[in-house]
């Protein structure tokens, strides 16, 4: 499937979807539904960089400070957080800068 067709696609799903909803709890529709819980995915994700790029940046603190002990926990915990969710270029620079300690 080319990358055009693929909203296409993913649209016509969409529209075969059961809604197994009463009507009282409808307040979303179920177009809606996929749409909103594919933008919380995506707003985690940026929440988790951003906490894992924090940890790096006060490893390299800790690192300048002379604390090698605490830089190596914050890298370790921001290199987890990227390993996590996909990131390996980034796990594999913390990695790096885990071993010229």
């Amino acid at each position: 499937m080319d990358a055009a067709a693929a909203p296409r696609c993913l649209l016509r799903g969409l529209n075969e979807l059961k809604d197994p909803r009463v009507e009282r709890t409808k307040h979303h529709s179920p177009h809606d539904i996929p749409i909103i819980t594919i933008l919380a995915v995506m707003k985690c994700r940026r929440e988790v960089i951003g906490q894992a790029n924090q940890l790096g940046n006060l490893g390299v603190i800790a690192k300048q400070r002379g604390n090698v002990a605490e830089a190596s926990m914050l890298w370790t915990e921001a290199g987890d957080l990227y390993a996590k969710i996909g990131m390996e270029p980034e796990r594999k620079k913390v990695q790096g800068w885990m071993e010229k300690l």
